[in-house]
């Protein structure tokens, strides 16, 4: 990998190189995860993973991930109940990304 696209996959936050899978705690442009996690929307009990998306994370300064959750939207509704104790504003935010 030459230099310049090495600096195209640094977290311009913390200075982390995700290709090296590695991220930092806490950092909100790593957001928990290098160049791919698993679904954050059930904590990958569907199976899927999602890839950052580099560009809008950098461009951002806060993690962005394309990728979709494989559970049927009922079960994904669960899931993030379960798994996040989220403001009522990120919980409207998340139920409408989901369409």
């Amino acid at each position: 990998m030459s230099e310049g696209q090495a600096c195209k996959t640094l977290c311009s936050t913390c200075g982390v190189n995700w290709t090296l899978n590695i991220f930092t705690e806490g950092c909100l442009e790593c957001g928990g995860g290098d160049l791919k996690i698993a679904c954050p929307i059930c904590k990958g009990s569907c199976g899927s993973i999602w890839t950052r998306n580099v560009s809008s994370s950098q461009d951002m300064k806060e993690a962005h991930w394309d990728g979709y959750c494989a559970l049927p939207p009922e079960q994904q509704r669960l899931a993030m109940l379960k798994h996040f104790q989220p403001s009522e504003e990120d919980l409207c935010d998340a139920l409408m990304d989901m369409g």
